[in-house]
């Protein structure tokens, strides 16, 4: 994902966040992640990363949140103050994509995220496809 926005967004400024420090070498390693032009490696917890993005008054004209421990997605990546930040985050006309699960067992969940989602942004959309479900939003 991040070379193919550096190829479409030549001198795109890209920071990409991971907690686990074997993920962020593997991404240096196999996808090269640390060779693509204006891309910074942090190694953080997102939710924290995010929190403390506010703080200094951190914008971001494009935010991907995918967060996932195999088949979980952390309960914070749906709690109105972590989206509240992202809102925060956002540039003017910024956009936001979530990647959530679209399996059986996320369906009611995934529906309730969508009307909080709504809630907080001006415009929201939904994409299905395979075993995902991608939220798209925009202020």
């Amino acid at each position: 994902m991040n070379r193919m926005l550096s190829e479409y967004f030549p001198g795109i400024v890209q920071t990409v966040v991971d907690i686990d420090p074997v993920i962020i070498d593997i991404a240096k390693k196999y996808f090269f992640v640390d060779c693509i032009p204006n891309t910074h490696l942090v190694c953080s917890d997102a939710k924290e990363y995010v929190r403390q993005s506010v703080l200094k008054g951190n914008t971001y004209d494009f935010i991907i949140v995918d967060l996932s421990f195999g088949r979980v997605i952390p309960s914070f990546v749906t709690q109105k103050q972590f989206l509240q930040n992202l809102n925060h985050l956002l540039a003017n006309q910024g956009f936001l994509c979530i990647n959530y699960l679209r399996e059986k067992e996320y369906k009611d969940r995934g529906d309730q995220f969508f009307r909080t989602l709504q809630s907080l942004f001006p415009i929201v959309t939904s994409y299905e496809i395979a075993r995902n479900r991608f939220y798209f939003s925009s202020i």
